[in-house]
């Protein structure tokens, strides 16, 4: 069985999100987080690195808070750090400013892809930073002719090989004596480039080493002849920068709704709902997926009494209880 996650962004963002923007997968434990191994990648400061766990039970999906900064909810219900909770059919789980609807489905195709976490990083990032480059891209930065200089080559999907060289037939042509007709080719698959030298006369450099194959990382600088070029992948590099660093913390604007009445059952009145390695907590959050640090409010229905109020009634009884064995002492006299 596997699992689909499909997202939607609090109204603080601002997103014009994607009509779909899911990822289905078929794993037994899936690791919700900001950083580079997680399998659903929320690229946001307000998501913890490890956020929480999802695990295939015997008893259906659960999920697990991995004492993350801004917690996680279910349905709007904060969970105790740490305890299992088990998924409903169609539960949402809230974290930092995405709220994840969840639906099991059977095992497909895409859900085998080992190439889908990444591309879905990519492009709820791209949902979130529209300014960002979406496409990879070789940039041209000293060649002989100087009006080449700045010539780009865009690296668009689908998979595909790119050629640089002197003839007029290379994805990008240039006019630099000491390169090959074609040479070197730049392979795209899924959002993995690879350069490989097409045995060229003078060599490839990366980051100063001649290569013969390598793969790119934004920021690279290639080398050939006297062409300098600089690979460069906004998105990527993006990532990379969000995965490090301290947690923010989050408070949405969207007003949390009342869990259904189905919802509501889940959350204490049927045992067999959870995980026996714990029940989850029956806080509720004034917006989903926020903690609360002021404490736990008191349940409806409840009787507070101050401290003041409890030492005048322990001294009334007391009294009582000193009257009423005096009276029996009396009664024994008589």
């Amino acid at each position: 069985m596997a699992l689909r996650f499909t997202v939607h962004f609090d109204a603080s963002l601002g997103v014009k999100a994607p009509e779909v923007l899911s990822i289905a997968l078929a794993q037994p434990r899936m690791l919700i987080g900001r950083g580079a191994d997680a399998d659903v990648r929320l690229a946001q400061r307000t998501v913890s690195t490890r956020h929480a766990l999802v695990e295939l039970t015997t008893r259906g999906f659960s999920v697990t808070d991995l004492d993350s900064t801004a917690g996680t909810a279910i349905d709007g219900r904060r969970l105790v750090a740490g305890r299992k909770c088990l998924l409903s059919p169609g539960s949402a789980i809230d974290i930092g400013p995405f709220r994840l609807v969840t639906e099991a489905i059977p095992v497909v195709a895409e859900a085998g892809d080992q190439g889908a976490p990444l591309r879905f990083a990519r492009q709820l990032l791209a949902a979130l930073e529209p300014g960002l480059g979406p496409f990879p891209y070789l940039e041209v930065l000293k060649t002989p002719r100087e009006s080449e200089v700045g010539a780009r080559l865009m690296l668009t999907p689908p998979d595909r090989d790119f050629t640089i060289g002197r003839a007029e037939s290379c994805s990008l042509s240039l006019h630099d004596s000491d390169i090959s007709r074609t040479h070197v080719m730049l392979r795209l698959r899924g959002t993995r480039v690879t350069l490989e030298d097409c045995r060229s006369k003078n060599g490839t450099r990366v980051q100063g080493t001649i290569v013969g194959s390598q793969r790119l990382h934004s920021g690279d600088l290639i080398r050939i002849g006297d062409t300098h070029l600089r690979f460069t992948d906004e998105i990527a590099a993006r990532l990379e920068t969000i995965a490090v660093g301290p947690d923010d913390s989050f408070r949405g604007s969207r007003p949390s709704t009342a869990p259904s009445a189905d919802a509501a059952s889940a959350y204490g009145a049927n045992p067999d709902d959870f995980d026996t390695e714990g029940p989850i907590a029956v806080t509720p959050l004034p917006h989903f997926a926020q903690r609360e640090d002021a404490g736990v409010a008191p349940r409806p229905g409840t009787l507070t009494v101050s401290w003041f109020e409890r030492i005048v009634i322990a001294l009334a009884l007391g009294l009582l209880g000193a009257s009423l064995l005096s009276l029996i002492f009396l009664l024994g006299l008589c």
